[in-house]
């Protein structure tokens, strides 16, 4: 009875130490509090855990400290999916693929998660046939995809027209085309590679589940075909719609705005606005931002002053 008694207390002192230690690991991101609290874990009596450890790799990934990460997990006890998925995660942000995938091939059996994050890996280097052949091993193993891996591959395949195309088919066919952040994926493409006419109609099918990403491809795309007042018109109507208006929304806009053919007013407006004041604050979408001509530059803010005077959105002050 003592034995069984003190087994139980010491299984309990355990779940509270481990309770408290996962607590704090998912409270602090700082690599001194991670270092610290996997010494005092590994100096306990606490029995190795793989949950643990994996929430230390994850801690380490976040502090940018990849070889702590890589000794988590080669410590941890029976590293599980997720363990190999966070260690994958970690080396991925650290553009390490090629380590990434040799940690991916060990996995018995990659999930879906495995599988975006060395797409994902690979489309951001632009890495295209290992990103494809993964996308294809994914489907050939009865994979479902989501979201995230579509709009991954279509990254991935931002050199190749032809490929895109059936990507773009693979969505609809597979009822991803509510999806915003996939319809972004295709439209950035189509704004892009001068295809005006395919980012139209893929503007006008995404309807009301359009975000900012959406309007600003769309103005992008306006922009490189000198229909520059068409691409004034979606500005003005961010606005109308209360939608965050950010800097890039305005580059995009000053790009359009240059396709304009009469520059004489410019010119005119460039003049009378030339002798502003150098700190100003304005409210886009019905979200204040401080402009300052020392930091973003006298042509800029100029410029963006008179983008606001041409399509009636005045500064709030």
């Amino acid at each position: 009875m003592f034995y069984m008694t003190t087994a139980m207390h010491t299984t309990s002192i355990h779940a509270q130490m481990k309770m408290w230690l996962l607590k704090r690991i998912r409270n602090f991101r700082d690599l001194f509090t991670g270092k610290s609290l996997h010494a005092l874990y590994l100096k306990s009596l606490v029995p190795p855990s793989t949950y643990l450890s994996n929430h230390f790799i994850i801690l380490y990934s976040k502090c940018s400290c990849l070889s702590w990460a890589r000794s988590a997990f080669d410590h941890t006890p029976y590293p599980n999916v997720f363990s190999f998925n966070a260690i994958i995660s970690a080396y991925a942000k650290e553009s390490l693929n090629h380590i990434a995938r040799q940690l991916f091939d060990q996995i018995p059996q990659p999930d879906l998660v495995s599988y975006n994050t060395l797409i994902s890996a690979y489309a951001d280097r632009g890495e295209i046939v290992p990103a494809l052949s993964l996308f294809m091993r994914m489907r050939d193993e009865g994979l479902d995809m989501d979201g995230f891996t579509l709009s991954a591959a279509i990254t991935a395949c931002s050199s190749d027209v032809g490929l895109i195309k059936q990507l773009h088919s693979l969505v609809v066919l597979n009822g991803f085309d509510s999806y915003v952040s996939v319809n972004n994926a295709l439209l950035t493409y189509y704004s892009k590679n001068g295809f005006l006419e395919e980012a139209k109609r893929l503007f006008c099918v995404m309807g009301e589940v359009r975000d900012e990403v959406s309007w600003n491809s769309m103005i992008v795309a306006y922009g490189q075909h000198r229909k520059g007042l068409k691409a004034l018109d979606l500005f003005q109507e961010m606005g109308r719609r209360g939608l965050n208006v950010d800097m890039f929304t305005l580059a995009s806009v000053l790009t359009a705005f240059t396709c304009v053919e009469d520059l004489l007013v410019i010119t005119e407006e460039a003049a009378a606005l030339s002798t502003s004041t150098n700190h100003s604050s304005r409210t886009y979408g019905g979200k204040a931002e401080a402009v300052n001509q020392e930091s973003v530059g006298d042509m800029l803010t100029v410029t963006v002053y008179i983008i606001r005077k041409l399509i009636m959105l005045k500064p709030s002050y």
